[in-house]
């Protein structure tokens, strides 16, 4: 197998045994099945063939380039006039990636929706995770549907690190990634306006008990200063 890896080139060898053959190369698309002729994408590919060998480049690998396979065909007519012909698959493969948003936050009682973005050739597997502990869909709050993990009613409890696990060939070759889930109280929209009015309040009392005592002493001074005549 090859390993196919973003943005780097990839070359591919056949070993030529006769003389002279007619060389092919196409590459197969694994989504419709259908084989392409990679002489039709010159911009793509870079062909050398000679007595001995015969060469595909990849010459810059695209996440596009999962889609296909390669085969090498070899063909020659024979002295009865007949066409024989030999082939060489050769089967790609990218190690997978993995991406969460690192901080999620929502409020309790709401839906949890996390998606993980994954590439990789075979199509990955997918985990998921809450620290050591393997989730799976509950058929009531928990709703897996490969990378998209979803939990109803989202509550306090529900705070954690959430694990992505892509991986491919019995976990031969695999990434992961984790998104901070903050579940926040259902009135945490309204503290910062509470604390506002509770400062107006404080306020308003600090001004009410100073001018009370103003009051207070101004009357105490005005007793005092009249003679006992008066």
């Amino acid at each position: 197998m090859f390993k196919l890896i973003l943005g780097k080139p990839l070359r591919m060898e056949c070993n030529v045994t006769d003389e002279n053959p007619q060389i092919t190369w196409v590459r197969l698309n694994l989504v419709s099945g259908e084989e392409e002729d990679v002489d039709d994408k010159k911009e793509k590919y870079d062909v050398v063939s000679n007595k001995q060998a015969s060469s595909l480049t990849i010459r810059k690998v695209t996440l596009d380039d999962v889609k296909y396979d390669y085969t090498c065909k070899l063909s020659k007519v024979s002295d009865l006039g007949q066409t024989i012909g030999v082939s060489e698959t050769f089967i790609t493969y990218m190690a997978p990636t993995a991406r969460l948003p690192k901080d999620v936050s929502l409020e309790e009682g709401t839906l949890l929706t996390l998606n993980c973005s994954v590439t990789g050739k075979p199509k990955p597997t997918i985990q998921w995770k809450v620290g050591n502990t393997t989730l799976e869909s509950d058929g009531e709050r928990i709703s897996i549907n490969y990378n998209i993990l979803q939990i109803q009613n989202a509550t306090k409890e529900d705070r954690a690190e959430y694990t992505c696990i892509a991986s491919i060939m019995n976990g031969a070759e695999e990434a992961s990634a984790t998104a901070n889930v903050r579940v926040k109280d259902k009135l945490s929209p309204l503290w910062p306006f509470i604390g506002i009015c509770l400062e107006v309040v404080v306020l308003c009392l600090i001004i009410l008990i100073y001018e009370k005592r103003r009051n207070k002493s101004e009357l105490e001074e005005s007793d005092t200063d009249q003679s006992p005549e008066q």
